[in-house]
C-alpha cells in the first residue's frame, strides 16, 4: 500500500466518525427536546391540579367559587376577593400553558384543552367581571390573546 492509500482511508474513516459524531447529536437533541416537552406537560398539569386543589379542597371555596361563577352580585366583599384570586390562580396557569405553547414546549392538544376550561370560566357572568377587573395583571400579549378569543370582550 502506498501513503495515497493510507491518506485515503484515513480521510474515509474520519468521514464516517463525523458523521457517527453527528448522529449521535442528533439523537441527543431529540432526547433532551423529548425531556423539556415531558417535563412542561408535567409542571403544566401539576399547575392545573394545584388551582383546581384550591378551590376544590374547601367547602366554602368551591361556595364562594360556584357563586361567583353564577351570581357574583351576591358575594360579600371578603368572598369577591377570594374569588377573584381563584380566577386569578386559573388564569395565570393558563398564561403559564399559553406561552409554553407558543414556545412549542407543550402540544396544541394541551393547549386547547386548557383554552377551553379558561373559556369556560371567562364566559361566565362572574367570570367575565373577575377578567375584567383583572386583566392588567396579566402579560400584554396574554390579555390581548384572550381578549381576541371571547366573544363581546
Amino acid at each position: 500500500m502506498n501513503w495515497e492509500a493510507i491518506g485515503a482511508i484515513a480521510e474515509m474513516i474520519g468521514s464516517l466518525a463525523v458523521l457517527a459524531t453527528l448522529v449521535y447529536l442528533a439523537f441527543q437533541v431529540r432526547q433532551a427536546s423529548r425531556n423539556t416537552k415531558s417535563a412542561s406537560t408535567n409542571q403544566v398539569r401539576a399547575g392545573v391540579i394545584g388551582a383546581l386543589s384550591a378551590i376544590s379542597s374547601d367547602t366554602e371555596a368551591v361556595k364562594t367559587y360556584t357563586k361567583g361563577l353564577v351570581d357574583p352580585d351576591s358575594l360579600e366583599l371578603h368572598e369577591k376577593v377570594r374569588f377573584d384570586l381563584m380566577i386569578f390562580q386559573t388564569l395565570r396557569v393558563t398564561e403559564t400553558v399559553f406561552y409554553e405553547y407558543k414556545e412549542g414546549l407543550i402540544s396544541a392538544e394541551l393547549w386547547e384543552s386548557q383554552w377551553r376550561g379558561e373559556r369556560k370560566i371567562l364566559t361566565t357572568t362572574g367570570g367575565r367581571e373577575s377578567w375584567l377587573r383583572q386583566r392588567d395583571l396579566v402579560s400584554t400579549t396574554y390579555m390581548e390573546w384572550v381578549n381576541d378569543h371571547l366573544p363581546d370582550a
